[in-house]
């Protein structure tokens, strides 16, 4: 979760149509219960991106187009993982819920919240 924010937090804007977001109107092959979150920022003047999406249960990561590897521990399993943005004339912000199946079994869910805006809605 923590990097999901900070990630956020330095964006400039949400590809809204790579993303599978919450709210409607969904892309196609979006299941808004395994969201995926692409953000685009800029660094000492060039364009970068950073996507976040779901594998096999697991919090993937992508950078600039290259898979960096999971975010996520082989011992949990995602079960939800939602993006909710929330846009006005002066600022834009992601809400972040997601729930994890721990447990031998898988059988313990653990539900994680937060909210962050990003830091080109408000410049």
């Amino acid at each position: 979760m923590d990097r999901i924010i900070r990630e956020i937090r330095s964006a400039s804007t949400v590809d809204t149509s790579a993303s599978c977001l919450f709210d409607p109107p969904f892309i196609d092959g979006c299941d808004p219960e395994l969201g995926f979150l692409k953000l685009n920022k800029v660094v000492s003047g060039s364009t970068e991106s950073v996507r976040f999406y779901v594998t096999n249960g697991r919090i993937m990561v992508e950078e600039n187009g290259s898979e960096t590897g999971p975010l996520t521990s082989s011992k949990i399993v995602i079960d939800s993982l939602k993006f909710r943005r929330s846009a006005t004339s002066t600022g834009e912000a992601l809400r972040i819920e997601l729930s994890i199946m721990i447990g031998e079994d898988q059988s313990t869910i653990k539900n994680f919240y937060n909210t962050a805006v990003l830091r080109g809605a408000y410049q």
